[in-house]
């Protein structure tokens, strides 16, 4: 049996939301910007061997729609907050902006929420960082998106491109995971538990051989 799941795509205007949901579900970038109001998509995925139907929404990040936009977050299974490391502000207003938004209008107490960091493709590209900073900007920092994440409880926190679809699939297939309460660890979060788990197995090696020499045992 199918399971059916809403996710809401919420973020600032031209932060690559529309072009985000476009390449996942076409496969292929959009040649155009055309700015987006309210749109819906459906895509199908399977994870650990679950069929999911994912219900997109698209909604715009515009501040003229701050009393229309959250009527459509009734029912909701996951909010996936987008933003762009190219653009601080962008990141800063998940605080100031659309994590109130969300917990003003959703019916539940505890809604599910990732991070989502658009446009990582940048990131290997020296020649646009250098651009940014000729105009003033610094990339948002893999390190404060995670404290971003603790602060706000989300689930998850990962970063894609749409250029490239760098991360793409993870990313949906983390928003459909928790959106079903799926995520007991996700994306970067998994990551970097792994690599904690490893760092602590090998201190217990090492503190294993020192007890040995010590008591010869």
């Amino acid at each position: 049996m199918t399971a059916e799941v809403k996710v809401i795509v919420i973020g600032d205007t031209n932060v690559g939301k529309t072009c985000l949901l476009l390449t996942y579900t076409t496969n292929s970038f959009p040649d155009s910007y055309v700015p987006t109001v309210f749109d819906n998509y459906t895509a199908p995925i399977s994870v650990e061997g679950k069929a999911i139907q994912m219900n997109l929404w698209d909604t715009s990040g515009s501040d003229d729609l701050d009393e229309m936009r959250p009527l459509s977050y009734t029912d909701t299974d996951c909010f996936m907050i987008c933003f762009s490391i190219a653009e601080e502000e962008s990141f800063e207003r998940i605080k100031t902006k659309w994590v109130p938004e969300i917990r003003e209008h959703c019916q539940n107490d505890d809604p599910r929420i990732i991070l989502v960091g658009t446009k990582c493709d940048i990131r290997d590209s020296q020649k646009l960082i250098d651009t940014l900073k000729k105009q003033g900007k610094d990339l948002v920092k893999k390190e404060s998106i995670e404290i971003m994440a603790n602060e706000i409880g989300a689930k998850g926190f990962a970063e894609c491109s749409a250029a490239n679809q760098n991360g793409l699939n993870e990313v949906f297939e983390m928003a459909a995971k928790v959106a079903l309460g799926m995520e007991d660890e996700t994306g970067d979060k998994k990551d970097k538990k792994d690599k904690k788990d490893k760092k602590d197995k090998e201190k217990r090696k090492h503190n294993g051989s020192i007890f040995k020499k010590i008591f010869g045992k």
